[in-house]
């Protein structure tokens, strides 16, 4: 493994930290650095496979429940469920990338877009 030295610069306590850290662990301080570095990498890096977002893709596809997009923290974290967590698995996969609306601003426009669908519903 090729290492690469740093030189960097800390507040008084930021170094105080580390140092203590590190020796209550029995480590060096640029150990503990790594080891630090090493587990915020694993965190940043999950699998998109695993964002719970792809189990409430496609959940409200030709039927209720209807208000998926008011409910989402519900249907992402709850275990009540009308659908056990394999079945909106399962959907969410199906249904990826299966809706289209041909625009190609959405991203970009996505507030004005969300008035016009307000207003229409209002209507």
């Amino acid at each position: 493994m090729t290492m690469h030295r740093l030189q960097i610069s800390l507040p008084e306590w930021q170094y105080r930290f580390l140092r203590e850290q590190a020796s209550r662990t029995d480590q060096s301080i640029d150990g503990f650095i790594r080891k630090l570095i090493e587990q915020e990498a694993q965190t940043v890096q999950r699998p998109v496979e695993e964002d719970p977002i792809w189990e409430v893709v496609g959940i409200g596809r030709g039927g209720p429940p209807y208000d998926v997009s008011e409910r989402v923290d519900e249907f992402l974290y709850s275990v009540q469920g009308e659908i056990d967590i394999e079945e909106r698995r399962r959907r969410a996969i199906a249904a990826a990338g299966q809706f289209r609306s041909g625009a190609s601003d959405i991203s970009e426009k996505h507030d004005e877009c969300l008035r016009h669908i307000t207003a229409n519903l209002e209507d």
